[in-house]
């Protein structure tokens, strides 16, 4: 019997120069790529088997937009309502840069325009692409057929980077109240799959002095201990501080144990001389402020 070859796809370098996303990207800057030319560019080649990058970008950006959704089907009935909505409302999400009293960093960016090239996921599928590629571990990318260890790396790296700058300061921002911290932490803590304890560290006029990760994982009494919370403080000269924790399940609800460490960090706050303003919980564009619950402070 005959084998029938399979055709083989167009590289990228056989391209003409104004279809590369390398050469695009230096030509017109990256806002005017495509989120699969932006990924072909992190990938950096084909896989050597008639598959170009911009193929292997779209398989990598399909695979995530089933993962995503398999994922959302898990999740509680009211979260599938919430993100499909915002699915349809924007289309695609863009990273976000948290600015001092500017825009809200956590808000959804405006949607980018519409990949035109044959393959591409439609505008939910690249949604839920770019909500899966935002939490995906090196682990899970090389699952991918074609995806191994140092483009499974190169990825995420770009991933965290891009994590990093939605959250960096170009002025030192002032905490006026939870708007303020979420502005200041949404961007870069919405995907986590884990929960996070981050501190914010306070002068007496409320400036921030910087920002510190005390702990990973479930939040209670055993993993959060008011001496590590406290040693950031007392290094930075911190005259306040605000915690701030993530849910990974996107709703920012405070749990039983989230209510029972505050009071415990606030009580030992008051010993320290250090105020213990309020604490933080970020969910998926969500926030709740425990102190404007009025569950541990006085309302």
């Amino acid at each position: 019997m005959r084998r029938v070859r399979r055709p083989e796809s167009l590289r990228v370098k056989d391209l003409p120069p104004s279809d590369r996303p390398r050469e695009r990207l230096l030509a017109g800057g990256a806002a005017s790529l495509s989120t699969v030319d932006l990924l072909a560019i992190l990938i950096g080649s084909g896989t050597g088997r008639g598959e170009s990058a911009l193929d292997l970008a779209r398989r990598v950006l399909a695979w995530g937009s089933r993962g995503s959704t398999r994922r959302l089907q898990r999740d509680d009935p009211d979260r599938r309502d919430r993100r499909a909505g915002a699915a349809a409302a924007t289309g695609s999400v863009a990273g976000c840069r948290a600015v001092a009293d500017g825009p809200a960093a956590g808000g959804t960016a405006p949607a980018q325009p519409p990949e035109e090239r044959a393959g591409a996921p439609e505008p939910g599928g690249e949604w839920d692409a770019l909500q899966w590629l935002a939490s995906a571990r090196a682990e899970e990318l090389r699952q991918i057929p074609g995806i191994g260890p140092a483009r499974a790396a190169q990825i995420v790296a770009g991933v965290e980077l891009g994590r990093r700058l939605a959250t960096a300061w170009p002025v030192r921002p002032r905490v006026r109240g939870p708007e303020d911290v979420s502005r200041l932490l949404m961007a870069g803590m919405k995907d986590l799959d884990r929960e996070h304890l981050y501190v914010v560290q306070l002068n007496t006029k409320h400036y921030v002095l910087g920002v510190d990760l005390i702990s990973i994982g479930t939040l209670n009494g055993s993993l959060v201990h008011p001496r590590e919370v406290f040693r950031a403080a007392v290094r930075r000269g911190a005259a306040a501080l605000v915690l701030v924790h993530n849910h990974p399940s996107g709703d920012p609800t405070p749990s039983p144990e989230d209510v029972q460490v505050t009071r415990r960090l606030v009580e030992a706050g008051r010993i320290m001389g250090i105020d213990v303003l309020d604490h933080v919980i970020i969910g998926n564009q969500r926030y709740a402020s425990l102190r404007e619950a009025g569950l541990v402070w006085e309302a």
